[in-house]
């Protein structure tokens, strides 16, 4: 996945012996458009209605044991490193209901630190807690009142 410069710059910093800050919260969101670069900008969700995006997933640290999603533990996947999520992530049908247009072209998914980013004409106004994000090998049409389902460990976050 691709990662935001802020990002890059708090893992860079534990090099100046800096922490960097652990994430209390992540979400999975689906994007539109993807960024056009690594500050991030450029980048659009899936819209209900004009400037209001689809709600995010949570995704959680560890297993809250009821079958919501969570990452796993990070490990070496061939020349990466990285975490999945475990157990689906999943929008309703209810979720999926007030879709603008009746449809959206989800082109990537993106990993928040926020549960929602509002819109001014169509840009959003926090482009930082978007962090990580990724193309899909093929476009996914999310129609009203279908649900969206991605299996365990189809959303991952690598590391170099």
């Amino acid at each position: 996945m691709t990662k935001s410069w802020l990002q890059s710059e708090l893992v860079l910093r534990r090099f100046t012996i800096a922490a960097a800050p652990i994430f209390t919260a992540t979400y999975i969101g689906l994007l539109t458009s993807i960024p056009t670069a690594s500050n991030p900008v450029g980048w659009v969700e899936w819209f209900a209605s004009t400037d209001t995006p689809v709600n995010r997933i949570r995704v959680f640290q560890t297993d809250p044991e009821d079958g919501t999603p969570y990452w796993s533990t990070p490990e070496s996947e061939g020349d990466t490193y990285e975490t999945h999520n475990v157990n689906g992530v999943r929008w309703s049908t209810a979720d999926t209901n007030p879709l603008l247009d009746g449809s959206e072209t989800i082109v990537g998914v993106g990993v928040f630190t926020s549960s929602s980013t509002t819109y001014t004409d169509g840009i959003p106004n926090l482009p930082n807690d978007l962090i990580y994000w990724n193309t899909l090998t093929t476009n996914l049409t999310a129609t009203q009142g279908e649900a969206v389902v991605f299996l365990d460990g189809k959303i991952k976050v690598t590391e170099q």
